[in-house]
């Protein structure tokens, strides 16, 4: 039996794939998305996503009798660009291209009825100089599901 929550970022993965201008989007970012990459991105791997379900909370335990737990799935979504070059108004796009996808122009929020609420959170521009200019966001959504009590399916 497929997990719940692993179905979840499936199909998120598979909807941050559609962000690329040949389908009306500003970046390109799609063409790159990992799912928790466990290791340092190089400029071979950027201009990417990498996306990381790190909390999910209990929301509520339904009525007696129906056996179903509410939960809440916070995840993050880094959208990275490669070093120098790249202005903070990219990464704008960038975050523009990640909420059209999840829920702009009339896309599923319940990803096929896997959930039933999606959520934006926040997002927050990342500008930092080191050897040379690093320009990304992390946008953070949180997706509403229900699940079996004590089960993830």
């Amino acid at each position: 039996m497929a997990l719940k929550r692993q179905q979840i970022m499936d199909a998120l993965k598979a909807r941050m794939q559609t962000i690329l201008t040949a389908n009306g989007y500003y970046t390109n970012l799609g063409s790159k998305v990992f799912d928790y990459k466990s290791t340092t991105f190089n400029d071979n791997d950027l201009d990417a996503i990498n996306l990381r379900d790190e909390t999910n909370n209990l929301i509520d335990e339904l009525a007696s009798g129906q056996n179903e737990w509410d939960l809440n799935l916070d995840v993050e979504i880094d959208i990275l660009f490669k070093k120098g070059g790249t202005s903070i108004t990219e990464a704008r796009k960038g975050i523009s291209d990640v909420k059209k996808a999840i829920g702009g122009g009339g896309n599923d929020i319940t990803f096929g009825g896997l959930a039933y609420k999606t959520n934006f959170a926040s997002d927050t521009l990342i500008h930092e100089q080191d050897e040379a200019v690093i320009v990304g966001a992390r946008i953070r959504v949180r997706i509403r599901y229900r699940t079996n009590i004590w089960e993830e399916s």
